[in-house]
């Protein structure tokens, strides 16, 4: 199942080269495939993801810029968020840490090296179009209606 990321406008305008065309969230039996342009890539084993729920919008407390930012302390250092919208949001944890690639923006349009990093992280934000069909693809569930979360502790 494929998940369109939710984008507010002029949300991709510090993004150079990241287009609303290049990004998706995909789910499949096996895995949950995250991709944000060329600067962020994770594909992560299913069976890795302890829980994924709705999330409401944190602010005033908290501020999630957008695009790619991690170690949120308010939101669990471990915490990397992939958003292009403060709602829609769904956090998904997961039993173990896993493992994405990212690669900073290019601001020198292609003068500058751009090599990929690893990293790791024990939770993930997205902003997606149908958080609650996320949550329920991930939780199996995907015709379930109401369904608010899944956990599997």
């Amino acid at each position: 199942m494929d998940f369109a990321m939710k984008i507010d406008p002029g949300a991709l305008v510090n993004l150079p080269d990241v287009k609303s065309s290049d990004m998706a969230v995909h789910v499949t039996d096996s895995e949950l495939a995250v991709h944000f342009g060329p600067e962020f890539d994770a594909r992560i084993d299913r069976q890795s993801i302890r829980s994924a729920m709705l999330m409401e919008d944190p602010r005033p407390a908290v501020h999630l810029p957008m695009g790619i930012s991690a170690a949120v302390e308010r939101l669990g250092r471990g915490t990397v968020a992939i958003i292009t919208s403060q709602t829609g949001l769904v956090r998904v944890e997961f039993d173990r840490q896993v493992e994405g690639m990212v690669r900073p923006p290019d601001y020198s349009r292609g003068k500058a090296p751009r090599d990929a990093a690893p990293v790791q992280f024990d939770g993930m934000i997205l902003s997606v179009q149908d958080p609650q069909g996320l949550v329920n693809a991930l939780s199996g569930r995907a015709s379930a209606a109401g369904a608010r979360s899944v956990s599997r502790e």
